[in-house]
């Protein structure tokens, strides 16, 4: 892999998809405990911040984006000036074995960074689809969170009104 789809990635991993479990194993807690009758008014809270502070990060996933795009742009720049470097010394390789070793080198070079550019680009093409889906859980998780609190407040209503009949 290359050094940029490789931290590409490993950002978008820290910032979308590690607070993602996290918060999915304490939304199926608090669900369950609702159910059982739990008030988790607090903790829905907590959750709730917290989504919204992994909301935020959204955007260092995109300037981080942009950065790479610009990195990219350079590499891209970089690649044909090597090329360029690469067609002189083949010509300066018929008379001087140096050239020619510099040639060899200039080869290898822009291969290198034709596979970094390839496999960065790769990478940020997966970005686009991993926001999305990370918008559409957050969605997802806040209308599992206020399902959870209605169904909490309609059985403590329920409660309430039996206790009244039964007090009556």
């Amino acid at each position: 892999m290359s050094a940029i789809s490789d931290k590409l990635k490993n950002i978008i991993t820290e910032v979308l998809n590690a607070p993602r479990d996290d918060i999915d194993a304490k939304i199926d807690i608090i669900v369950k405990n609702t159910r059982l009758g739990k008030n988790e008014g607090d903790k829905v809270k907590k959750i709730l911040d917290r989504i919204e502070e992994t909301e935020t990060k959204i955007e260092q996933v995109k300037q981080t984006i942009k950065t790479v795009n610009s990195v990219l742009q350079s590499l891209d720049a970089a690649r044909k000036a090597a090329e360029a470097t690469e067609k002189a010394s083949t010509i300066g390789a018929s008379l001087n074995p140096a050239a020619a070793a510099i040639a060899v080198a200039q080869k290898y070079v822009v291969e290198t960074v034709k596979k970094e550019i390839k496999e960065a680009k790769d990478a940020l093409n997966v970005v686009p689809k991993s926001i999305e889906n990370f918008k559409s859980w957050i969605a997802e998780s806040k209308k599992k969170l206020k399902k959870a609190q209605k169904e909490y407040k309609r059985k403590k209503a329920l409660k309430e009104q039996r206790k009244i009949k039964l007090n009556s």
